[in-house]
């Protein structure tokens, strides 16, 4: 691992998206392996950092690199999303992490965080799945996160 690559480790890891840009325009590797053995996207995926990992996936890194067990990083930045959501743990870090995600290129992973936002039952859900756009692939035909936002409507409907 040169130098610079150890440095982009390091600075993913503090979460350091700034630090992280300079690093990659200087020459690190936007698919360099931290001490795990594992891209360091995987690493600011598990931390919700979205701007490290913007950062890393503009300079190319790939988030659909199989990885060890079978997933890729963004299948991790969905799972994580989606089981954080569904977490014991209301605080506002973490709605704000979910909120965060929408801010996100990747549908999938917009559709994460309005679902997440959903299953919190936060106000923004609304605007949350608007921001998500159409979901008309395919792949979304057997997907439950859509249906979040009918599921928050019933939920939040006045009653009467």
């Amino acid at each position: 691992m040169t130098e610079r690559d150890a440095a982009l480790v390091a600075a993913v890891r503090a979460g350091d998206a700034e630090r992280v840009r300079d690093l990659l325009g200087a020459g690190a590797a936007p698919g360099a392996v931290g001490e795990d053995g594992l891209p360091v996207l995987c690493a600011a995926v598990a931390a919700f950092a979205s701007g490290v990992a913007e950062a890393l996936v503009a300079a190319g890194s790939d988030r659909d690199q199989r990885l060890p067990d079978g997933t890729t990083p963004l299948l991790r930045a969905i799972e994580a999303a989606c089981a954080t959501a569904r977490g014991a743990d209301r605080s506002p870090e973490i709605a704000e992490a979910l909120a965060r995600l929408l801010d996100a290129e990747d549908q999938d992973v917009r559709l994460s965080g309005a679902y997440g936002l959903a299953l919190r039952d936060d106000p923004r859900t609304v605007e949350a799945y608007a921001r998500v756009g159409r979901l008309d692939r395919p792949e979304y035909e057997h997907d439950h996160r859509p249906d979040g936002l009918w599921r928050w409507k019933l939920r939040n409907a006045p009653s009467g």
